[in-house]
């Protein structure tokens, strides 16, 4: 899978969220409605998946991690707004594959 591993949990840019299991995809999306994002996060282990905005991503080399939903594998949602101080995401180019460049993480 494409994406940028880290512990159990491999991001990835929206583009590349056909990679996953389809029919968790699916229901995942049936529950986070029309909340706009930029960032996958999924745990292959628990099946529990991420979506994260990232406000300034097209334009910053660290873009800013901005509000997120959760949606686990029962069902439950949980929503998180943007810190005051907000997290940023390092090595950004890891999130999706480069022209000419395939960075592959085996789940």
């Amino acid at each position: 899978m494409v994406g940028k591993r880290i512990g159990k949990n491999l991001y990835f840019h929206k583009k590349y969220e056909l990679q996953l299991p389809q029919d968790i995809l699916i229901k995942a999306k049936k529950l986070l409605g029309c909340f706009e994002y930029t960032i996958v996060r999924f745990n292959a282990h628990e099946e529990n998946l991420s979506f994260t905005f990232s406000p300034d991503w097209e334009n910053a080399n660290e873009p800013l991690v901005g509000p997120s939903m959760a949606i686990l594998n029962d069902g439950q949602v949980f929503s998180r707004a943007m810190g005051s101080k907000p997290q940023i995401y390092h090595h950004k180019w890891m999130f999706a594959p480069l022209i000419g460049a395939l960075f592959i993480i085996n789940v």
